[in-house]
């Protein structure tokens, strides 16, 4: 049986239920993490904005129960347009700006694979929403994983440590430049006794 959501009544079609399989915060974050490595956008703005719509959806459904579905309304592309242009009011950086609607874009398009991947055709519906009626199974949120698959799994696994591997890349690629930056170290500079100095740090007699 469909739900109306009350808060959300003005908007046609705004039926929805709850949903199957999606892809779980890990993943999450490492799509943004990529997305925001490869696009070069802020990568806090990024990330923040690929597990936003979890947070805000899987929180009024689970949590607050103000929302008969996870997936509704911050799954939609239109809440994603929304929040980018407050995005874009608040920081007027273009790094930021992009950085957030990619992340929400890259969010969307996971759950849309897995869904996909665990056979629920769900034809995109909650992205499109309110403009479709999202019509999907309800269940507790336990059995989502009990509905992923061994692609699915494995789906999640190499997106995260895709992540892994770049940041190591990155974090290595770092290294490497600082230390051309520093220069070579000089011996007797990285605390080794000074001019005039003796072993022990104090000044050495000078003979005359």
């Amino acid at each position: 049986m469909a739900v109306t959501l009350f808060f959300f009544e003005p908007f046609a079609g705004a039926q929805v239920l709850c949903h199957n399989g999606a892809m779980i915060f890990p993943g999450h974050v490492s799509a943004g993490y990529l997305a925001s490595h490869y696009l070069h956008t802020d990568q806090r703005t990024t990330m923040l904005a690929a597990v936003f719509p979890d947070l805000v959806d899987k929180t009024g459904r689970y949590i607050l129960r103000w929302s008969p579905s996870g997936r509704v309304p911050a799954h939609s592309l239109l809440t994603g347009a929304l929040t980018t242009a407050a995005v874009a009011l608040l920081t007027r950086r273009r790094q930021a700006v992009v950085g957030w609607a990619a992340g929400y874009l890259v969010h969307v398009l996971s759950d849309l694979v897995v869904d996909q991947m665990v056979g629920e055709d769900t034809s995109g519906g909650y992205a499109l929403w309110p403009l479709t009626k999202v019509d999907i199974r309800r269940h507790p949120i336990w059995t989502s994983f009990q509905l992923y698959s061994v692609g699915v799994w494995l789906f999640e696994v190499l997106v995260t440590l895709w992540a892994v591997l770049v940041a190591r890349r990155r974090a290595r690629s770092r290294g490497i430049i600082l230390g051309l930056v520093r220069g070579p170290s000089i011996p007797g500079n990285a605390g080794g006794p000074g001019p005039g100095r003796g072993p022990a740090g104090g000044r050495r007699a000078i003979r005359r």
